[in-house]
């Protein structure tokens, strides 16, 4: 980084280094955190359903697979799928994890 001189009439003001400064400048990081872990978040549910069929039907049509537990998404809105023995059921909305019987 170079120096810059001022401009006519400009005041120089220092970076903010006291503690409350410092905070800002970490919240505004942790905001920005926080927005973009809630965009992948979302993402995942808006694509659970499709990766939950395809799974299915994959487990379905090959045969090892029958016998491997299987662990499908689910966000609580529409239609809850169906287990079978083996598998489970996450919730991401609530965090439970549901088990077939």
């Amino acid at each position: 980084m170079g120096i810059r001189p001022l401009r006519a009439g400009a005041q120089y003001v220092p970076p903010d280094t006291s503690a409350a400064g410092q905070a800002r400048d970490s919240l505004g990081g942790f905001e920005s955190t926080g927005e973009i872990a809630g965009s992948a978040i979302a993402q995942i549910d808006s694509r659970a359903g499709s990766a939950n069929s395809v799974s299915v039907e994959v487990a379905n049509e090959v045969a090892e697979l029958r016998a491997l537990p299987l662990i499908l998404w689910w966000n609580g809105e529409g239609d809850k799928p169906k287990l079978r023995p083996g598998w489970a059921l996450l919730n991401t909305t609530t965090k439970e994890m549901e088990f077939a019987e």
